[in-house]
C-alpha cells in the first residue's frame, strides 16, 4: 500500500494520520509530497506530528506539530505564544 492509498482509506474511515518522521524530515522535496497528499485527501485538520524539524514545520503548513521550545520559554515567561497549530504530546 503506497502512503496515497492510506490517506484514501483514513479520509474514507474518518481516521487522522500520526506521522512519526525518521527518514527524510529535513527533504523538502519529500516533505512537499507528504503536504500535497494531505491536503489531496482533505487530511488538513486531522494530520499530527512530533517529528518537528524545521523544515517539516516550515513545509507541512497543513499538520499539527507539538509546542516548540520557544513556545514553552515564552510560557515560562508568562507570555501567550499562538498555540493554535499545535498539540500536547505528553507532559510539559
Amino acid at each position: 500500500m503506497t502512503l496515497d492509498q492510506a490517506f484514501a482509506q483514513c479520509h474514507e474511515f474518518n481516521l487522522g494520520v500520526m506521522l512519526d518522521l525518521k527518514e527524510g524530515r529535513d527533504e523538502v522535496p519529500f516533505l512537499k509530497r507528504i503536504h500535497g497528499l494531505i491536503t489531496k485527501h482533505g487530511l488538513a485538520r486531522a494530520a499530527i506530528s512530533f517529528s518537528g524539524s524545521d523544515a517539516a514545520r516550515n513545509t507541512l503548513t497543513n499538520v499539527r506539530f507539538t509546542p516548540t521550545k520557544d513556545d514553552f520559554t515564552q510560557l515560562a515567561a508568562g507570555k501567550r505564544p499562538n498555540l493554535s497549530h499545535r498539540f500536547w504530546f505528553g507532559l510539559p
